[in-house]
């Protein structure tokens, strides 16, 4: 079974690829990146051991985009381009093999009034259910 960290650093280098995200970096950091940005981390997940021993991990990953609250029209404009882009370069990872995961089929989000190292942004809540890591 490969790793939850490679698997966060994976989604954090795709959607780090997608024109117009200035930062992606994969976890939170101490100090703001330049906006628009994208964080990537672990929201949750459960893990369990069948009879056999065998450990089957189910994920559920998180990527908040995040821009200025200035201008908030222009930027939730800004924001759905993004989101249609990150979208279709985490689907094009599943297909190509570039992602190796199993388990996700939908992508939800959410927009929303964010903040990050107390700055306020507003964005988008990009999340992956039931992501299991394929062996």
């Amino acid at each position: 079974m490969g790793s939850l960290n490679t698997l966060i650093e994976g989604i954090a280098n795709i959607v780090g690829g997608v024109s117009g995200v200035r930062s992606a970096p994969a976890y939170p950091t101490g100090n703001i990146p330049p906006l628009p940005f994208a964080i990537t981390y672990p929201e949750s997940g459960t893990y369990e051991v069948q009879p056999d021993g065998i450990k089957r991990a189910l994920h559920t990953i998180t990527v908040d985009l995040h821009f200025s609250r200035q201008e908030t029209a222009r930027n939730i404009d800004s924001a759905t381009a993004l989101l249609d882009s990150i979208v279709i370069a985490i689907f094009a990872a599943m297909r190509d093999g570039t992602l190796i995961i199993d388990g996700t089929g939908e992508i939800e989000y959410t927009l929303a009034a964010m903040s990050y190292a107390g700055i306020a942004t507003i964005g988008y809540r990009i999340t992956l259910r039931d992501v299991k890591i394929r062996d």
